[in-house]
């Protein structure tokens, strides 16, 4: 009996979890921004999701390796300058490989399977959405949307003290979280040297770092503290309030609605004589004058008092 060699391929795929953050303004989020991002992915023991297994913190969207189980995925903190959204939402890795969408943990369902793509949460004018595609079944891909949080502009207005609109200034704008940013001032007609958004509940600091040509650096410090409303803003120089139409230490404050603008003065350089210049030749004109009147006054003294004593 002829024996028949048969070979047997056994394929394991690895099944795994990802995400990708998108904005509801459609802005790229910028490597510092997604620096604090963060999700919490919670292991289950059972279909209630009540009892909690782990917890997982993951802070990239690199594919996250998981087990058959009970899942939830919860934003833990939002890029800079985003609202956080702390809804969980829940899902199944089944044993035979099929994903299943258990709503949130505010309405947890019995579970339905995820094929192709699950609307899950509105937010804004977007929508959240657990995905599964056909070339790669064993990944679900959580699609997040952030909004914006509310925000102030802060316009600057920078000219001298003759109301000339100055370009050439540069400013360092620092807020409590993130990093620096330098800002090199233009001339607009409008006199605007520059604008950027300030983030609801945000405390910025802002000063001069490099004064026009020709012009004297303002050292004076700005501090704001914008509300978490975003619709209102505390302003102080150098530690003392600044209140809207108050002018102290080369600063002007104005605030309509969302946009705070500040008119910044400088004053010009005083300008010394050279010498050898025809300043350094007046200035000695003039010294050569006085010495010379003094030394004829002296001598019409000397003369008077000689005929005097010539008389008595």
């Amino acid at each position: 009996m002829d024996q028949q060699t048969a070979t047997l391929t056994l394929t394991n795929q690895q099944y795994g979890f990802q995400f990708q953050k998108k904005t509801t303004d459609g802005t790229d989020l910028s490597a510092d921004q997604l620096k604090a991002m963060q999700f919490n992915l919670t292991q289950y023991s059972d279909n209630s999701f009540q009892q909690v297994s782990k917890t997982n913190a993951i802070t990239s969207t690199d594919l996250q390796a998981l087990a058959p189980g009970y899942y939830g995925i919860q934003e833990a903190a939002a890029p800079t300058g985003y609202q956080l959204d702390g809804t969980t939402y829940l899902f199944q890795l089944t044993s035979d490989g099929q994903w299943q969408y258990h709503g949130t943990k505010d309405n947890v369902t019995s579970g339905s399977v995820i094929n192709g793509q699950q609307t899950l949460n509105p937010v804004g004018d977007k929508s959240d959405d657990f995905t599964v595609t056909g070339d790669h079944q064993q990944i679900l891909t959580l699609t997040k949307y952030d909004e914006p949080k509310p925000s102030m502009t802060l316009r600057v207005i920078k000219q001298d003290n003759q109301s000339q609109y100055l370009a050439g200034a540069a400013f360092t704008l620092q807020p409590s979280a993130g990093e620096a940013e330098t800002i090199t001032s233009s001339a607009t007609s409008e006199g605007q040297a520059f604008a950027t958004k300030l983030v609801a509940d945000g405390t910025y600091t802002m000063s001069e770092t490099k004064a026009p040509d020709g012009y004297q650096s303002n050292p004076a410090k700005i501090a704001i503290q914008v509300a978490t409303t975003g619709k209102e803003a505390t302003v102080t120089i150098d530690g003392e309030a600044l209140k809207p139409g108050e002018s102290k230490n080369g600063y002007t404050l104005a605030i309509d609605g969302s946009t705070i603008t500040l008119q910044a003065i400088n004053q010009p350089l005083a300008i010394l004589p050279h010498t050898g210049g025809q300043g350094y030749q007046r200035l000695l004109g003039i010294a050569l004058g006085l010495i010379s009147a003094a030394f004829l006054l002296l001598l019409v003294v000397l003369i008077k008092r000689r005929v005097v004593k010539q008389h008595d």
